[in-house]
């Protein structure tokens, strides 16, 4: 570096420090309230919508969002000390906050206008499961046609989009390799209100209210815009 980068970035980090320091307060206000809400949490098995709409008014649902679709673009320290603030309050609320903020990476990887149509409203968050079955992606005109299942889907029951892992097949179904033999995959961005979800039984003690369901979809057209390339 430069020696006389450095004020500037001493300046650039001391910011840092004070924005991470603002939110990690923010979430301290908000553990009397999970804390609260724990017992109804755990028995309804999701966020109740109280809480929902307290940690949407905190924004805590955009902690690693970049900052040009409407986030925080936290810092790994200060993102680590917000989770474990709201996870104080409740187990499942920080499981929730800590899956759904890992999933709003995905905008990183979206051109700017999808990423807009997945994030931009206030209330938006993304649920992401594991493959529980094969899932594909076969390639059509204009994007592509997803099936599978995903597991372990938390958050899902207040996402408002869902992501689809999948390795990419050609039109006959055949999955797709790449020269070093590993599969070609995509992920696919879904809206929550396209796929069908279903209770799959997830009763861990202090943890039940992180709603890790299950969600499929059957040769579903998702937009090229909308599908991720690792």
């Amino acid at each position: 570096m430069n020696p006389n980068d450095l004020p500037a970035a001493a300046h650039a980090a001391s910011n840092g420090a004070e924005n991470g320091a603002q939110w990690i307060a923010k979430a301290r206000v908000l553990t009397p309230l999970l804390a609260a809400a724990a017992p109804r949490i755990e028995a309804g098995k999701a966020l109740p919508p109280d809480v929902l709409d307290a940690l949407h008014e905190a924004k805590m649902f955009r902690l690693l969002l970049p900052r040009s679709q409407g986030g925080a673009e936290l810092d790994v320290a200060a993102y680590l000390e917000v989770i474990l603030a709201i996870a104080e309050g409740d187990g499942s609320a920080g499981w929730c906050v800590a899956q759904n903020s890992g999933c709003a990476f995905a905008a990183a990887y979206l051109e700017p206008e999808a990423a807009r149509a997945v994030f931009g409203d206030a209330r938006a968050a993304v649920a992401w499961g594991f493959p529980a079955v094969p899932c594909h992606a076969r390639p059509v005109e204009g994007g592509w046609r997803v099936t599978g299942t995903w597991g372990f889907g938390s958050g899902s029951r207040h996402a408002s989009w869902v992501g689809a892992h999948c390795n990419v097949c050609d039109a006959q179904g055949v999955p797709l390799k790449n020269p070093d033999g590993s599969p070609i995959e995509r992920t696919a961005m879904i809206r929550r209100s396209e796929v069908t979800i279903t209770d799959a039984g997830w009763n861990v003690i202090g943890l039940r209210g992180t709603g890790s369901d299950t969600y499929y979809v059957n040769d579903m057209f998702v937009p090229a815009a909308l599908c991720i390339v690792p």
